[in-house]
């Protein structure tokens, strides 16, 4: 069986349970002072609740008794995946734009100072920015990135 633990910020666990007959507050027992003073409700969770995409793992949320993938969650984490994908390109542009520099090359360095600010924007961008569900945040994939 599985249940629903709501934790106080907001946050949500699933416990699993071998047998039915076993009760979660028997096991939540088992757990340490500190973490079971963060526990807020608990509930049965129906299968058909669970998500099958785990991507947003950290932003799923209990809302009105129903678990739910959080839009603003979904977008920080997206937006920090992106961060973690831009970063070996914007070092690798950084050796570019050095080498551009010491060899005069004016135009190869204003590409690159415009990659990068590409790069730098992904975040912001307005596609991603006015996204109305999980799927499209996940799938905002820039060329700059993936292509």
């Amino acid at each position: 069986m599985k249940y629903l633990i709501k934790y106080k910020d907001g946050s949500v666990g699933v416990m699993t349970t071998v047998s039915d007959d076993t009760r979660p507050e028997d096991e939540m027992e088992k757990w340490t002072e500190e973490h079971k003073k963060s526990v807020e409700s608990h509930r049965t969770l129906d299968e058909s609740e669970m998500p099958e995409d785990r991507y947003f793992r950290d932003a799923w949320i209990d809302k009105e008794g129903k678990l739910h993938v959080d839009l603003d969650k979904s977008l920080a984490i997206h937006q920090n995946v992106l961060r973690e994908l831009r970063k070996p390109k914007l070092e690798a542009l950084d050796v570019e734009a050095t080498i551009a520099t010491e060899e005069g090359d004016a135009q190869r360095y204003a590409r690159i100072v415009n990659d990068k600010k590409e790069l730098r924007d992904i975040t912001a961008h307005p596609e991603l920015l006015s996204a109305q569900t999980p799927e499209a945040i996940k799938n905002f994939r820039p060329a700059v990135l993936f292509g």
